[in-house]
């Protein structure tokens, strides 16, 4: 289960109840041609099974091998976001209405052979995901769950 303080945080949405820290992650044993990473976060659950995008970030260096907790909060120089449904892209926390039972949050660390700046900020999920296509060397996935 994901700590509330992972969860979304929005005043004018009563189900965003958490403080909306970026988890902290790390990843390992990327392919040797890795050039960049890619990060998604989907909850499958999320509008009644059509599922919600909750972050997209991409062109991380290969030299990076995590992100601090809280680091995704903020537009930095070695991540570019996407289109998430926020304005600016960063990490969007669970925010499952109440009562129900927990949503899956599945975070996937995707390694690529393209250099970081090779795509355009402000993809969306599918656009990226198109754009990684012949490029997206290995993956690994986080599933986390999350309910109030």
């Amino acid at each position: 289960m994901m700590a509330r303080k992972y969860a979304g945080k929005l005043a004018s949405n009563p189900n965003c109840v958490g403080d909306n820290v970026a988890p902290q992650l790390s990843w390992s044993n990327a392919p040797a041609a890795t050039n960049s990473f890619a990060i998604i976060m989907i909850d499958p659950d999320g509008s009644s099974g059509l599922g919600s995008v909750h972050w997209v970030a991409y062109d991380i260096p290969a030299t990076k091998t995590s992100l601090k907790e809280g680091e995704a909060n903020a537009t930095g120089p070695d991540i570019v976001y996407g289109d998430n449904g926020m304005p600016n892209g960063v990490y969007r926390g669970p925010c499952p209405p109440a009562g129900l039972r927990p949503h899956h949050y599945v975070i996937t660390v995707i390694a690529t052979d393209l250099a970081p700046a090779a795509l355009q900020p402000g993809l969306t999920r599918d656009a990226l995901l198109a754009a990684l296509k012949g490029h997206a060397l290995a993956s690994s996935s986080h599933i986390g769950r999350y309910a109030h």
